[in-house]
């Protein structure tokens, strides 16, 4: 069921002998579905190490133990039925964004989607 469905996204250090998980990004597919043009465009993710990942409902995730390991940007679109596909002018996009960061010191731009942390 759609509702229900999540993306997750896992990053894996592969190694010559064994892959190592480096870490995870897990989000809702409707939340995508419901944000602008039904999509993440060029965001940033943070990855969560390797922790109890429990889903308590469709919104409320308990990561008990989960700290930040990385950054992955990524670009995620849900298209239905009787939707059309967004094309991005990503040229152009990464040109601002380069501009961007040279402004700030090199450093990331743009909404950075964390992932929901338990406070201690």
């Amino acid at each position: 069921d759609f509702e229900q469905a999540v993306l997750k996204i896992d990053v894996v250090d592969s190694l010559p002998t064994e892959a190592e998980l480096v870490g995870s990004y897990a989000v809702d597919l409707t939340w995508i579905y419901y944000q602008k043009r039904h999509e993440l465009y060029r965001t940033w993710t943070g990855l969560t190490t390797a922790c109890d990942l429990v889903r308590r409902n469709l919104w409320d995730w308990d990561r008990s133990g989960t700290q930040i390991a990385g950054f992955l940007k990524l670009s995620v679109q849900i298209v239905g039925p009787a939707d059309k596909l967004y094309i991005h002018d990503e040229k152009e996009d990464k040109k601002k964004e380069k501009e961007e960061e040279s402004r700030n010191n090199g450093e990331m731009t743009g909404m950075i989607m964390m992932p929901p942390m338990k406070s201690e």
